[in-house]
C-alpha cells in the first residue's frame, strides 16, 4: 500500500444530468495541476476491455509510476483542460479516407474555439470535425448502404442501420487512426457501433458541430468506446502518450 498526503478531492454538488445513468462525481484525470494524475505522479494508464458489460471485471486504471507504459508513443500536448494527439489520417480497412490533415492540426492562437483533436477518458462515443465526418459517414454508407435506416426521428445527425451489429458487422474492417511517430490505434466495429434497440445498430461517431457547446464544434474528440481492448498510457512530464493493443484481463495479478 502507498500512502499519499494533502491529496485533494472536490465535493460533487450538481450531479442531475448523470443520476440515472448511476455516475455521481468525476474522477479528474486531466492535465491540471488539481487533477488526481498530478497528485498521484504524473503517469497514469487505463485499459479498458468492454465498456458496455457491467460485469466486465477486468478494466484498470492506474495512476502513479505503476502505471503500464508500453506500446508505440506519440507526442501528447496539453492545454489546462485537454489531451491533445496529432492525428495525421483515417483509414476504414485498405481504404484511406480522403480528409484533409490540416482539419486536425490544434490552433493555439484562436482561443474562442478549440480545433485540434483530443483524446479523452470520459466521452464515450467519438466526435469527428464535420469535414471528417462527412468523409467517415460517405464510406460507412457505401460499405452497409443496404442495412442503412433513412430516418431515425428527433436525432437528425444520427446514422442508423437495421438488424443486429454483432451479425451484421461480422467483417467489417478496422478503423485506424494514423498518429505521428508511427502509433496506430485500430478500432473495432464494437469501438465505432453500439445497438440502439434489438433491431437497429447506429454508428457512435457524430459529427462535432452537433455538440451542445459551441466552443467545441470545430474538435475531433476520440472517445473511450475507440480505446477498447487497449492500454492508454500518459506521462505528462515526457509528453507521451502510448498505445498497445492487449486484453486487459493480461494486467490481472
Amino acid at each position: 500500500m502507498v500512502v499519499v498526503s494533502q491529496v485533494m478531492f472536490g465535493c460533487s454538488t450538481i450531479v442531475q444530468e448523470y443520476i440515472k445513468d448511476g455516475i455521481n462525481g468525476v474522477f479528474g484525470l486531466g492535465p491540471e495541476n488539481i487533477s488526481m494524475a498530478r497528485q498521484l505522479g504524473n503517469k497514469f494508464s487505463n485499459c479498458i476491455g468492454d465498456f458496455f458489460d457491467p460485469n466486465y471485471i477486468y478494466n484498470r486504471l492506474i495512476l502513479g509510476d505503476g502505471a503500464n507504459m508500453d506500446g508505440y508513443a506519440t507526442p501528447l500536448e496539453m492545454s489546462e483542460a485537454h489531451y491533445y494527439l496529432n492525428l495525421q489520417g483515417k483509414d476504414i480497412g485498405l481504404n484511406e479516407l480522403d480528409i484533409d490533415e490540416g482539419v486536425f492540426r490544434r490552433n493555439v492562437t484562436d482561443q474562442s474555439k478549440l480545433i485540434g483533436v483530443i483524446i479523452d477518458s470520459g466521452t464515450p462515443a467519438t466526435w469527428l470535425i464535420d469535414q471528417a465526418h462527412d468523409r467517415f459517414r460517405n464510406e460507412g454508407r457505401r460499405t452497409l448502404a443496404r442495412l442503412v435506416v433513412e430516418y431515425m426521428g428527433e436525432c437528425v445527425y444520427c446514422f442508423c442501420f437495421k438488424g443486429n451489429m454483432t451479425q451484421e458487422l461480422l467483417g467489417f474492417p478496422n478503423v485506424i487512426c494514423h498518429f505521428s511517430d508511427g502509433a496506430d490505434l485500430q478500432v473495432g466495429f464494437n469501438g465505432i457501433f453500439y445497438q440502439h434497440n434489438s433491431s437497429i445498430f447506429c454508428m457512435a461517431v457524430f459529427p462535432s458541430s452537433q455538440l451542445p457547446e459551441e466552443h467545441f464544434r470545430y474538435v475531433t474528440i476520440i472517445g473511450v468506446m475507440a480505446q477498447q481492448n487497449y492500454n492508454v498510457g500518459y506521462d505528462l512530464l515526457a509528453k507521451k502518450l502510448y498505445f498497445q493493443s492487449i486484453d486487459c484481463q493480461l494486467y490481472v495479478d
